[in-house]
């Protein structure tokens, strides 16, 4: 199984906290180390070798936290990170043509389960990582991805699923979706053929996802990262240049932090931090949709101003 390494480095977006998305036009690695030059360190999942030949050449310290390991029947062997699929619901390859930083051995994966598909980058416990160099308050996420033909309408991804403590931040390209009675947000549009990218920043994952933490991160195992969907047998979509990463606190979306009962809207979804129960009312005070989660889809409410209130806070917002 050939060694899937990945590219490092990112640009971070400055998006005010009802951004409806985190595409970045820093598409590449390079492009998005040029944008933080004081950048030493990446985490990478998916790369590029020539591209980690240029950061280290330029001094900066690549670690590799992508897939490592083969199979020999049922037992992992050289490694203890494989490239897990999940009950045989999707294949995976080598994108044909160009990746995201312009060389080649990108990812593409390919639904074929009937009701849902899955897999990801698995650490077994036998060989934790020590993650310790990424942060809560300036860490970010950084992915490239497209199409070969027709993308699922909806991809969840999901980074740092520690299987110690169950925290995980998650996120959707394409439309908003529900995992478990939990609404996953969408941070991007539709995939085209065309390389695109988010990055985003690990404090907007929090509100995302509310239970994300790096607690025991120094002896990390689970899916640095995973992805899921729902049954579209025969489409694909592409990734290249995942990675992590922590620009300096000056950056202008950096030591953000996230206030208590914290109320954000991303497109039609409400999210909420610090609390559980979200209610929306009409400017009348009638309810409208309530929720006992951290997350209340509004898809499907008229547009209009209404109230959100949350714990002992109210806000008024526009959908």
């Amino acid at each position: 199984m050939k060694k899937f390494t990945l590219l490092a480095a990112a640009a971070a977006v400055a998006m005010g906290a009802n951004a409806q998305n985190f595409v970045t036009a820093d598409v590449t690695t390079t492009a998005a180390a040029a944008a933080h030059p004081e950048l030493t360190k990446f985490y990478t999942i998916l790369v590029d070798e020539n591209t980690v030949s240029v950061l280290e050449q330029a001094g900066k310290v690549v670690e590799f936290i992508g897939a490592e390991g083969d199979y020999e029947g049922e037992t992992l062997v050289n490694g203890f990170r494989p490239l897990q699929v999940w009950e045989n619901t999707f294949v995976f390859g080598e994108g044909r043509g160009v990746g995201a930083d312009g060389g080649t051995g990108y990812l593409k994966l390919e639904p074929t389960g009937e009701t849902w598909w899955g897999g990801g980058f698995n650490v077994q416990e036998e060989g934790k990582l020590d993650l310790s160099g990424l942060s809560m308050e300036n860490s970010r996420f950084h992915l490239a991805y497209k199409t070969l033909g027709t993308a699922p309408s909806s991809t969840q991804f999901n980074i740092l699923n520690n299987a110690a403590t169950g925290s995980k931040g998650s996120f959707a390209i394409g439309a908003a979706r529900e995992d478990q009675g939990v609404a996953i947000v969408s941070i991007a549009p539709d995939v085209t053929d065309e390389w695109q990218a988010v990055d985003i920043s690990f404090a907007d994952l929090k509100k995302l996802s509310s239970t994300f933490n790096l607690d025991k991160i120094n002896e990390f195992y689970g899916f640095t990262l995973s992805f899921n969907g729902g049954a579209e047998a025969g489409k694909d979509i592409c990734i290249d240049s995942a990675f992590f990463y922590t620009p300096a606190a000056t950056d202008a979306i950096e030591g953000v932090t996230v206030n208590e009962n914290d109320i954000v809207v991303y497109g039609k979804v409400i999210n909420v931090f610090g609390t559980n129960g979200i209610a929306l009312y009409n400017l009348n005070g009638q309810l409208v949709k309530s929720t006992a989660g951290a997350a209340l889809d509004a898809n499907g409410v008229a547009a209009g101003v209404y109230v959100v209130k949350a714990g002992n806070v109210a806000k008024k917002v526009a959908l």
